[in-house]
């Protein structure tokens, strides 16, 4: 019974991963890791998906939720600038999404629908010269000729410690007027002051969600791990600063390989020009040459010209550079 489950559990795994894209997100996570020393992956991501199904002998579409991995951005990732580790701070996460997926933000629980509703009327970047440029954008632009705005929005999850005011606005609770005579609870400013750990999801610079963190530590829900921890380093040391001696070392034997080659395939010679019968003809020499030498007498083995040949180590070097690139 259990090594059935446990078929059974491999295979709805399996079918989770491919569904969720996960190998797809994988892949881009190894390739800015090797790039950037960075990378990572948010998950899991709820996504409703249409899936074909069989009632009878027919064949239709019926949606279903499915959970997905995504890979996002080393850009796309903002700690707080003097953070080591995630949970000292707030952190950001962007990410960009089309026109649907921002009107379906209003299916996700704690969402406020009339602050989604201002978010989707014009997305902003916080930037006011680009803000100026997108409503231009938007009006269409000069001669009558119509331009369609970005659909892009700007999605942010965040985790933050807001204050009790920042919480009572979003939550459209009015502070209550001193100047009118109204009472102030006890410790009113103390609780205004004191910070929360709130996370939420943010569009077009508009907060549409705040809730309390799940960690009652005040933890964002970000983990971040390396190959070796660097002190100092939100990131740490990642396998591309691992790997950078070794490299070094394949480099060095490859550049010691290709130059002993180059050494071991020019001719170098040596000769005695009082055997020659012109001092010249070494300077002149080509294929073919016939080099004349004075006569000798039979007990002088002197020879005019001499070959040298550098010695060629190309196998020993080859297995010197796959010694160190192993």
């Amino acid at each position: 019974e259990a090594k059935s489950r446990s078929e059974k559990m491999e295979r709805k795994i399996d079918d989770q991963i491919a569904e969720g894209n996960f190998l797809a997100a994988l892949n881009d996570f190894i390739q800015d890791l090797a790039t950037h020393r960075v990378a990572a992956l948010m998950g899991p991501c709820p996504q409703m998906v249409l899936v074909p199904a069989v009632h009878g002998t027919e064949v239709v579409f019926e949606e279903r939720m499915i959970l997905g991995v995504e890979r996002v951005s080393p850009f796309h990732l903002y700690p707080e600038s003097l953070s080591t580790r995630p949970g000292d701070g707030d952190f950001f996460i962007r990410k960009p999404i089309g026109k649907d997926a921002a009107e379906a933000l209003k299916m996700i629980p704690g969402v406020k629908e009339a602050r989604l509703e201002a978010a989707l009327q014009r997305p902003r970047t916080g930037n006011e010269e680009i803000d100026a440029e997108l409503e231009k954008q938007s009006q269409g632009t000069a001669g009558g000729n119509s331009h369609k705005a970005d659909e892009d929005h700007e999605l942010i999850y965040w985790w933050h410690w807001a204050t009790q005011t920042q919480i009572d606005e979003f939550e459209g609770k009015a502070a209550p007027d001193e100047d009118a005579g109204e009472p102030a609870e006890s410790g009113s400013s103390e609780n205004k002051s004191a910070r929360v750990a709130m996370m939420g999801l943010m569009l077009n610079g508009i907060v549409v969600k705040a809730v309390p963190n799940w960690d009652r530590t005040g933890k964002p829900n970000v983990f971040a791990t390396s190959y070796r921890k660097r002190s100092g380093a939100f990131y740490g040391k990642g396998c591309a600063a691992l790997a950078q001696g070794a490299q070094e070392r394949v480099n060095t034997a490859s550049r010691a390989l290709q130059n002993n080659i180059n050494m071991s395939a020019q001719e170098r010679t040596v000769s005695d020009t009082s055997l020659l019968v012109d001092p010249n003809a070494m300077t002149k020499t080509f294929p073919g040459q016939n080099i004349q030498v004075h006569n000798r007498t039979p007990a002088d083995t002197r020879r005019a010209v001499e070959v040298l040949a550098t010695p060629n180590y190309t196998m020993q070097l080859l297995r010197a550079r796959d010694v160190i690139s192993t």
